[in-house]
């Protein structure tokens, strides 16, 4: 718990495995740090918690995207829950975290979406929290083909401009710079 001090082990996680030194390390997520605070008897409750928020995440950010793009909400639901209910997302499920990556990936879908839309400081905000929360949250390597499938949609939906990371606010410049500042 918190008050035995707090160094990335969960030693009531996986049978008390380390996973700071995996790359399936999840303890330093900004989803994961609060299951300090709950100690042996609640972890588990958290832990599930934040899967059940997180599956309803998955459908209501899918849903967002379907609306935006098919302009029909009746489809957009219906889309969103065959989705959901798919094998990839009930896969997610057994892997805890990734259900969390699967959320921030529809979450920077999302903001990069509606980058022309939504002021700049809300825009990297969303941005850097879901691209940090996807690195830190889980696999590396599924954080590296979720930002990968990110760019393709970026240069999808906005093309990639090179002088356009000087242009103050523009879509580029948003786009690259939140993903450098996660990175770093």
């Amino acid at each position: 718990s918190i008050s035995q001090g707090w160094s990335g082990w969960l030693p009531y996680s996986a049978s008390g495995s380390d996973f700071t030194g995996s790359v399936n390390n999840f303890t330093y997520s900004p989803f994961f740090i609060p299951a300090v605070f709950f100690g042996e008897e609640g972890i588990w409750h958290y832990i599930a918690f934040l899967e059940i928020v997180s599956f309803w995440a998955v459908g209501f950010l899918f849903f967002l995207i379907c609306k935006e793009v098919i302009k029909n909400t009746g489809w957009a639901l219906f889309a969103s829950l065959c989705f959901q209910l798919s094998l990839v997302t009930l896969y997610t499920l057994q892997t805890f975290p990734n259900t969390v990556i699967y959320a921030c990936f529809l979450l920077a879908c999302n903001a990069m979406w509606r980058l022309e839309e939504w002021s700049p400081k809300i825009s990297i905000c969303v941005l850097i929290f879901s691209f940090y929360s996807m690195l830190t949250t889980g696999h590396y390597v599924y954080a590296f083909y979720w930002g990968v499938l990110l760019a393709v949609l970026f240069i999808y939906r906005h093309g990639f401009h090179p002088l356009d990371l000087f242009k103050r606010f523009s879509p580029t410049q948003l786009f690259v710079l939140s993903a450098v500042i996660a990175i770093a």
